[in-house]
C-alpha cells in the first residue's frame, strides 16, 4: 500500500514542535483477537463488508495510515526521532497497512508479555503485545526473545503448578495497563538512547 497525504497532518496540533521520542498506541479494538472476529478474521483481515461494523475497521486502517503520515512528517523535522508503536498481538500484523511501519518509518516489529514483568504481589497475565521501533536499544533488548512468554522460558508469572497465575480475563483492570516495570524498563532505554541521540554519540 501506499502511504498518502492526508488532511489529519495539516490540522495536527503540534506540527511546529519537535520530539525526540514519540510513543503511539492506536487503539486496538478492531485489530484484537479479544474481538472474536467481530470486527475482521485472518481470513477477512480489511474486515468484513456489507456488515454493520465495516465502518470502524475501515476507520482503523485509516487511522493507522494517518498516525504513518504524521509520524513520516515528525522524523523530517528530527532525523533522529524514536519511535514506538504499540498494538497487542492480534490482526494489524497481518493487514498491509502495518508493511507501512517497516516500509516508510524504517520500523522493527518486536514482541514482548506483560507475564514477563510480573512481580510477587503485582502479577500479569500473558498477553503478548507488539512495539513496532526503532529503538536501536529497544531491538537488543527484546530482539531476542528475552522478554516473550513461549514454551521452554522461564516465566515470572506462572506459579509452582506450572500455570500462569492469573488470566487476562481474571484482570480485566489490568488488560489494557502496562505493567510498571515494563514502563520504567522502556522509559529508562528510549530516555538513554534520545540523549545520545542528542548528544550526537552512537547507540
Amino acid at each position: 500500500p501506499e502511504c498518502r497525504t492526508r488532511s489529519t497532518i495539516r490540522h495536527h496540533p503540534h506540527l511546529d514542535k519537535t520530539f525526540s521520542v514519540m510513543w503511539n498506541a492506536p487503539e486496538c479494538r478492531t485489530w484484537s483477537r479479544a474481538q472474536d472476529g467481530r470486527y475482521r478474521n485472518k481470513d477477512f483481515v480489511d474486515g468484513f463488508r456489507n456488515r454493520a461494523l465495516d465502518a470502524h475497521a475501515q476507520q482503523a486502517r485509516r487511522d493507522i495510515e494517518s498516525l504513518v503520515n504524521i509520524l513520516s512528517y515528525y522524523m523530517g523535522r528530527n532525523p533522529n526521532l524514536i519511535m514506538v508503536i504499540e498494538n497487542p498481538v492480534g490482526y494489524l500484523q497481518h493487514h498491509p497497512i502495518s508493511m507501512l511501519f517497516e516500509k516508510v518509518l524504517g520500523l522493527t516489529r518486536l514482541k514482548i508479555s506483560y507475564c514477563q514483568f510480573s512481580r510477587e504481589n503485582d502479577m500479569y497475565p500473558q498477553k503478548d503485545t507488539h512495539l513496532w521501533t526503532n529503538s536501536r536499544i529497544l531491538i537488543h533488548q527484546f530482539g531476542d526473545r528475552e522478554f516473550e512468554c513461549h514454551k521452554g522460558k522461564a516465566c515470572k508469572g506462572i506459579g509452582l503448578d506450572g500455570k500462569h497465575t492469573v488470566q487476562v480475563q481474571n484482570l480485566p483492570d489490568k488488560c489494557s495497563a502496562y505493567p510498571p516495570l515494563m514502563c520504567t524498563l522502556i522509559a529508562g532505554a528510549l530516555l538513554m538512547e534520545s540523549v545520545k541521540a542528542e548528544l550526537g554519540m552512537g547507540n
